[in-house]
């Protein structure tokens, strides 16, 4: 039986192991909830596993065994850890690869969504509002537009109507490529227009040669301020930026 355990011991909770088992804890599917015991009942979907918890015991092998042998000493499982952040006893600060892709897709889905409600203004350039840009799913398209307005030779053609960019057409309002057509927001072929129009866009250039110098990292900013990666990292499903594809990237400072 687990006895005084404290879940607010810094020290305690952030061995490795412990890390880990918060991080599997989000992974659970809750199948039955007592809040006055407490107790949970939940469902491991990648184990095949149903485990019982309360907050001083739980029936997973994890919690009573090391191996094949019993344990001395009690520590919480990822059961435990799970009722107690559903108790808001613990704060939920970890997550793994497979929570933080669903997350990533969440914050995703709800940002685009808030993008497409802003009307039209016929003041701005393309008829996009302005606090679009300021996204930080588009500043990673005004990112990728650099990318092609400076690094790739050949890639855009002045046409009569537009420009010819990757194979598509393209206006500052539309581009026939499949995630304009899908998302009906700037995709990157847009803001490499925008960029030989002398469009000054919120991703500035500095910080461009700056992300190409430091790994190309880039983050995306889904709430008002840029996060690093690492703080990102520390705060779980809390923490607003995302980086893709490049792992433990430089820290860049963004205003």
């Amino acid at each position: 039986m687990l006895a005084n355990w404290n879940f607010n011991d810094e020290a305690a909770n952030s061995t490795t192991p412990q890390i880990n088992r918060q991080k599997s804890a989000r992974n659970l599917a809750i199948v039955e909830f007592d809040p006055s015991v407490p107790r949970c009942v939940f469902l491991d979907a990648k184990r095949g596993t149903r485990n019982t918890a309360t907050l001083t015991q739980c029936d997973c092998k994890d919690f009573s065994l090391v191996g094949s042998t019993p344990r001395k000493t009690f520590k919480p499982c990822m059961h435990i850890y799970r009722l107690a952040i559903e108790l808001h006893i613990i704060e939920a600060k970890y997550i793994d690869h497979n929570a933080r892709q669903r997350l990533v897709g969440t914050l995703a889905r709800e940002e685009t969504q808030r993008l497409q409600r802003f009307p039209t203004d016929k003041t701005q350039w393309g008829g996009w509002a302005s606090e679009i840009h300021h996204s930080g799913m588009q500043k990673t398209r005004q990112y990728r537009g650099y990318a092609i307005s400076q690094g790739e030779d050949g890639a855009i053609r002045v046409m009569e109507s537009g420009w010819f960019i990757h194979g598509y057409m393209v206006t500052l309002a539309t581009c026939d490529c499949m995630h304009f057509r899908e998302y009906q927001l700037p995709c990157k072929h847009i803001y490499a227009a925008a960029l030989r129009s002398k469009v000054c866009l919120p991703f500035t250039f500095a910080e461009y040669e700056a992300a190409e110098r430091n790994w190309k990292y880039v983050p995306l900013y889904l709430g008002g301020r840029g996060f690093t990666f690492a703080e990102y990292e520390a705060k779980g499903d809390k923490g607003l930026a995302i980086a893709f594809d490049f792992p433990e990237p430089p820290q860049l400072e963004h205003r």
